[in-house]
């Protein structure tokens, strides 16, 4: 009887201890959102993504220009993406390119705003991100460009 009574604690242990596990998981995931912003001399843009919306930033007002609403999937292929991502490192990566020291290109930051923290990349070109974070950026990018054009029909 008392083998049967630490087997079922056991069991319970383990399979609370595993819902916890995927619940602090996705948890985490929900507490993090992503800010792609870029600018020139004469343009501002900034896109956040989170959770269950992408927003819109034009202009140097930096006011609200358009919001809309992130299915569940895309926001799971952008975590998935951000997995790959160490934001303690951002700081310290190297641009691949160098055309914004010459207006060839805008200069463009990622933000990773976690659980009240917030990691910011080195500046680098729009469009050639650094290969660490290059999946997440494109992600990004291609996610504001579909919204960003069916916003604006």
């Amino acid at each position: 009887m008392k083998n049967i009574f630490a087997l079922l604690a056991a069991v319970f242990v383990l399979a609370t201890g595993c819902c916890s596990k995927k619940k602090a998981a996705e948890a985490a995931a929900n507490n993090v959102s992503f800010e792609y912003e870029t600018t020139t001399r004469g343009a501002y843009h900034k896109v956040i993504a989170k959770k269950d919306t992408l927003t819109f930033i034009d202009g140097r007002n930096r006011n609200i220009t358009s919001k809309v609403v992130l299915p569940e999937a895309e926001w799971n292929q952008l975590t998935k993406a951000y997995k790959t991502v160490k934001p303690e490192a951002m700081a310290d990566l190297k641009s691949p390119t160098t055309k914004r020291f010459y207006d060839g290109a805008a200069i463009a930051t990622l933000t990773v705003v976690k659980e009240g923290n917030t990691f910011k990349s080195a500046d680098f070109d729009n469009g050639f991100p650094p290969q660490e974070i290059k999946p997440l950026t494109d992600l990004i990018v291609a996610l504001a460009a579909k919204y960003k054009k069916s916003d604006e029909n």
